[in-house]
């Protein structure tokens, strides 16, 4: 009766080499196993190495006892230089790393640290989830709007710093809901998922298309739900809080489908409108601080999600 095991035991008697095939087997099974459990293939490439460097550290020490002190010498030497040079590079990397975000962008992520006790209190100031429909003047945090008298108006250096706050929030957001208003149809919209922070989809043509949308990567304007956006005026600081509203909720919305959602239709849909819903208000903030919103497709390629231009608004 033929078996699995026969058929190897067969196969290495005909040729003593299969039993090398029979490790990288084994090998490629040992991989299967650990991406089964999730372990991404980066993790499991670096755990490779370094198990690698393990391994040869183990056959030295374990060939030492058996040869002499005079033949020691030179690899003695050699490793001791090996391993200080390594904790060398190591601890340099890492330096750079940290403060320099190469060659591992450890500081974007410290970064991303750094201001999530801001954005924690942003979203406390923009309220609970249908606050986000509100134009209203950011509010104090006692929940009070701010007197008349308090209002200062703001100088031309913090307005530019607001206009480049929207200006890049509403571009991010921009080229993402263009991707999802072009993709987002069926056939695509049926085969779209994400992936380690990457929506894609499979198109009518067989390609396979993707945008990132990972929360976290969106910039953090700096006046997102400040009180100084009230100096702005009557007709600039609504819009622009109306547009900080928006787009908190749109973060909302990212999170949420980065998650796995039982329902990702659904979701993807909340989304879409929640991303839709910051263009039109960030077009609206941009006319109101006397900006023309930008183009963000020169080339074509993808619709404009709102005219790149203030026609029809009122300032």
């Amino acid at each position: 009766m033929l078996t699995l095991d026969s058929i190897i035991a067969a196969a290495r008697r005909a040729d003593p080499n299969f039993r090398y095939a029979i490790v990288a087997a084994g090998l490629v099974a040992v991989v299967a196993i650990i991406v089964k459990f999730g372990v991404s293939y980066a993790t499991l490439i670096f755990g490779v190495i370094a198990l690698v460097g393990l391994m040869v550290l183990f056959v030295v020490f374990a060939q030492i006892p058996k040869l002499r002190r005079a033949s020691l010498d030179l690899p003695a030497r050699v490793l001791v230089w090996t391993i200080l040079l390594a904790v060398i590079a190591f601890v340099a990397l890492l330096t750079t790393s940290t403060f320099f975000n190469w060659p591992l962008p450890f500081s974007d992520g410290i970064a991303r640290g750094l201001v999530s006790a801001a954005e924690l209190r942003e979203e406390r100031q923009i309220g609970p989830s249908g606050a986000g429909n509100s134009t209203e003047t950011p509010r104090a945090e006692n929940g009070s709007a701010p007197a008349e008298e308090d209002i200062k108006p703001i100088d031309a250096t913090t307005k530019t710093l607001i206009v480049q706050d929207v200006t890049d929030a509403y571009k991010q957001v921009g080229w993402q809901i263009a991707f999802i208003n072009n993709w987002g149809q069926p056939p695509t919209r049926q085969t779209l998922r994400v992936v380690s922070k990457q929506l894609v989809g499979t198109s009518q043509d067989g390609r396979v298309v993707g945008t990132p949308v990972d929360p976290d990567e969106l910039p953090a304007p700096q006046y997102y739900g400040s009180q100084t956006i009230a100096g702005l005026g009557q007709e600039a600081g609504p819009r622009v809080a109306s547009f900080y509203a928006a787009y908190g909720q749109y973060r909302a919305a990212l999170k949420r489908l980065n998650e796995g959602p039982v329902d990702f239709l659904a979701e993807f849909t909340n989304v879409s409108v929640s991303g839709n819903e910051v263009m039109k208000r960030g077009r609206e903030a941009l006319c109101a601080l006397g900006k023309t919103p930008p183009v963000l497709f020169p080339q074509g390629g993808f619709l404009e999600p709102v005219p790149p231009n203030c026609d029809g608004l009122q300032n």
